[in-house]
């Protein structure tokens, strides 16, 4: 979110070769630290696609939603899902936690 409230979506264009999934996470962060010090946006949310330890325990596949605000909000959303044999997803019971300010150093869960 800009620092005027408008929504912005940044990916990368479709056309383009990319780095690694983890390297791509890294740049991204580093354009909205970039950003953030600036004073150009207000919040970031970055979604990824990663696995997770389940609390009750095993492993699952997850869409994982960090969210951070400049007046110091932080967390992780976990959205755990199973792809069925056709395809689709079912997603299970969505988890949340703590993170630790990647673009806002000052945040705090």
């Amino acid at each position: 979110m800009a620092a005027d409230g408008r929504v912005q979506r940044v990916s990368p264009k479709q056309d383009a070769s990319l780095p690694s999934p983890d390297q791509v996470l890294v740049l991204l962060q580093q354009a909205f630290r970039e950003r953030a010090l600036a004073g150009d946006c207000r919040a970031v949310a970055v979604v990824a696609d990663v696995v997770i330890a389940l609390p009750g325990g095993g492993q699952s596949d997850a869409l994982q939603v960090g969210v951070e605000h400049r007046d110091g909000y932080c967390a992780n959303f976990f959205h755990p899902y199973e792809r069925k044999t056709d395809g689709t997803l079912r997603f299970l019971e969505p988890i949340s936690g703590a993170r630790k300010g990647i673009v806002f150093p000052d945040c705090h869960p």
